[in-house]
C-alpha cells in the first residue's frame, strides 16, 4: 500500500510524490481520528476495547509514516 507506493516513487527519484504519499497517510490518520472520536470512547468504560483498537491503529499508522520519512 503506502509503503510500496513510497518505495516505487523513491526508486524513480520522485521524492515530492513520495512525500505526498506519506502525508496522505497522515491525513487519513487525521480523518480516522475524526471518525472514531477516541476522546468520546475514553469517556465510556464499556468502549475501552474499541478505544484500544483505535489507538493501536493510529500508533501503527503514524509509526509507518515516520519510518517512511526516515528512509
Amino acid at each position: 500500500a503506502t509503503r510500496d507506493k513510497v518505495q516505487e516513487k523513491m526508486s524513480t527519484l520522485h521524492v515530492a510524490d513520495a512525500m505526498t504519499e506519506v502525508f496522505s497517510l497522515f491525513k487519513r490518520c487525521n480523518k480516522y481520528i475524526d471518525e472514531t472520536m477516541p476522546w468520546a470512547l475514553a469517556k465510556d468504560e464499556s468502549k475501552k476495547d474499541r478505544l484500544e483498537e483505535v489507538l493501536y491503529n493510529l500508533v501503527e499508522s503514524i509509526t509507518i509514516g515516520a519510518n517512511l520519512l526516515k528512509s
